[in-house]
């Protein structure tokens, strides 16, 4: 599926950020609207690339006040990250790939919990010494107040 309007998502993800003066909030709003399946992958990554956008507010609303050098410092900082999403806009139709491809492997939207526990599987299970010193340690406080078995 193609996105309904990239510019239209990316100025939403821009003016979200700048209202809220955070992109973390911005992008964690498109992550949990993604997963919960309210948006798709294809709307929510330019929404994200505006809000990179967005984040240049704060510079941009700092320097009213300043000299020359602060406003050309900010207006090139919003620039940039401009620059930054036209490199990277060709590539949002190929988004539908990513996520056909994420649905092939069950790892789509409400799918999290197979991802989570991939993850917890291999790379969050602690090692089993961790585990031995834990019940060691469990072990000396049952000892301790006679309530071993």
């Amino acid at each position: 599926m193609q996105p309904q309007n990239v510019f239209l998502a990316i100025f939403i993800g821009f003016l979200f950020t700048a209202m809220v003066q955070s992109s973390s909030v911005t992008t964690g709003l498109a992550i949990i609207l993604t997963q919960q399946g309210m948006l798709g992958l294809e709307n929510a990554v330019p929404i994200i690339m505006g809000a990179n956008i967005g984040t240049t507010s704060t510079a941009l609303l700092a320097v009213l006040n300043m000299d020359l050098a602060a406003k050309k410092a900010a207006f090139s900082h919003f620039l940039f990250n401009i620059g930054g999403v036209l490199l990277f806009l060709p590539g949002i139709g190929e988004i539908r790939h990513l996520e056909t491809a994420l649905q092939a492997a069950g790892l789509g939207p409400n799918r999290h919990d197979r991802a989570v526990g991939i993850l917890q599987s291999g790379l969050l299970r602690p090692n089993k010494r961790v585990q031995r010193s834990a019940q060691v340690q469990q072990r000396d406080a049952d000892t301790a107040t006679g309530t071993a078995g």
